[in-house]
């Protein structure tokens, strides 16, 4: 930097490199935030003025010349240097505060966390602490930001869906822990590059017994919603419930669904059947008075480590 362009007092410097000449095109400075090159005629007035437009979080007063150094510098590899530049987001523009919000929504939705968390003192700490600036709305407009979100993402799956020829269903009544039944339906295609999709289509809040012919139109009425063609879906996957098994063989006559049970829980089945019988009951039994035992005394589980070390056994 020249001597009368550090010597000035003018906050443009703290932002421009030296002037140079460059043949026709006469003197010109290039701003460090973001390359561009300006004429410089001796006169501050452009510069500063391309600092508020194109720049408009910069707070022209707070910046000080070690740090502009330090920033037309670049990063440091030193580890020792006891000085750190900080970026300063003095204005808080409102595309930056919708910005914000939108990150705020997106994390309360993916990581399934309740409204209560943005009330949170800690949380409120954590978001004033990296942005100052930023106004943290309330709790009622987050949850009308969900609302809108939940609107738009229905919107788009029911567009994607539209499209989707062969759709293969799974589908399970659960009961919360407030007691409340819920019918949750997902949907798995093949897209066109040929990769798995899985997609919650909807989870109902259930206000009726959990019969079979209630289940069928359950679901039929969730796939209208959705938006998604009766005769695209090819099988249906569910429990073996009676009810659940039920619904399904409706749904194969109405409709000539194919209708397969859920291995998972086909074998959860087989298992507890196996662990039902005599024998294996007693050999279970003895383990269990095993455990105890060891869990019981203090001077048994010592010698029963000390017996692993001595065999090379991990305890």
């Amino acid at each position: 930097m020249s001597k009368a362009s550090k010597g000035s007092k003018s906050a443009a410097w703290q932002y421009f490199g030296s002037p140079v000449d460059e043949g026709r095109d006469g003197r010109k400075v290039a701003c460090i935030l973001c390359k561009e090159k300006l004429c410089f005629l001796d006169s501050t007035t452009n510069l500063l003025r391309h600092i508020k437009s194109k720049h408009p979080t910069i707070d022209l007063n707070r910046r000080s010349y070690e740090e502009r150094e330090n920033l037309n510098a670049g990063p440091s590899t030193s580890t020792s240097s006891p000085k750190q530049l900080k970026l300063d987001f003095s204005v808080m523009t409102p595309s930056r505060q919708e910005h914000i919000t939108q990150k705020i929504v997106k994390f309360i939705v993916g990581d399934l966390r309740p409204l209560s968390v943005i009330e949170g003192e800690n949380v409120q700490n954590l978001i004033s602490s990296l942005e100052p600036k930023y106004s943290i709305p309330s709790r009622h407009t987050f949850a009308r930001r969900i609302e809108d979100l939940f609107v738009a993402s229905k919107s788009n799956l029911q567009h994607s869906l539209a499209t989707v020829t062969h759709l293969a269903l799974t589908f399970d009544a659960w009961t919360s822990i407030n007691m409340e039944s819920f019918l949750a339906v997902t949907g798995h295609f093949i897209d066109e590059k040929f990769s798995l999709q899985s997609w919650l289509l909807s989870c109902k809040l259930l206000d009726d017994r959990h019969t079979a012919v209630n289940i069928s139109n359950w679901v039929e009425q969730l796939l209208a919603e959705v938006n998604v063609k009766l005769s695209a879906v090819t099988c249906t996957v569910s429990d073996n419930g009676s009810n659940m098994k039920s619904a399904k063989d409706m749904l194969q006559k109405k409709h000539g669904w194919c209708s397969l049970g859920c291995s998972a829980h086909s074998i959860q089945l087989c298992i507890t059947h196996a662990l039902a019988i005599s024998s294996i009951q007693q050999c279970l039994a003895d383990v269990r008075r095993l455990v105890a035992h060891f869990k019981r005394s203090e001077v048994a589980t010592s010698l029963l480590k000390q017996k692993c070390e001595e065999m090379k056994v991990e305890f």
